[in-house]
């Protein structure tokens, strides 16, 4: 069965000395090329003045990750239906099966990976 973790567990579990360290990682996997990243994937909904953005991404290795951040928005959200614009969930899937691991709400670690990009570059 697939972990659902809402806002408040993916903070318990990924506070910002975690985004930090794993942004610095993850760039440095990325700059070596051993990581599938492409750029992503986009479509307007027309009908309903929304977008929809895809970003899958996989890293091979010792323990391998395969993801999708899917995000929404939606400029009517927070007048019509009290939700924010943007929407934002990360899928993880088993990179050697493709099974669901997880559906985690993805506001959040946007707002840690931003963060942490952020730091890492005023160290730099």
């Amino acid at each position: 069965m697939p972990l659902l973790l809402n806002r408040r567990q993916v903070a318990m579990l990924f506070p910002m000395e975690a985004a930090i360290a794993t942004a610095k990682t993850a760039f440095t996997v990325l700059a070596n090329g051993l990581a599938v990243m492409p750029q992503r994937v986009g479509i307007r909904l027309e009908g309903q003045a929304g977008t929809h953005l895809s970003m899958p991404c996989y890293v091979p290795g010792e323990f391998p990750a395969h993801s999708v951040k899917v995000v929404t928005v939606f400029e009517s959200n927070p007048l019509t239906f009290g939700l924010p614009t943007t929407l934002a969930h990360l899928v993880l899937h088993d990179a050697e099966t493709g099974a669901l691991l997880a559906l985690m709400e993805g506001n959040y670690l946007t707002a840690m990976r931003t963060a942490a990009a952020s730091t890492i570059a005023t160290d730099l």
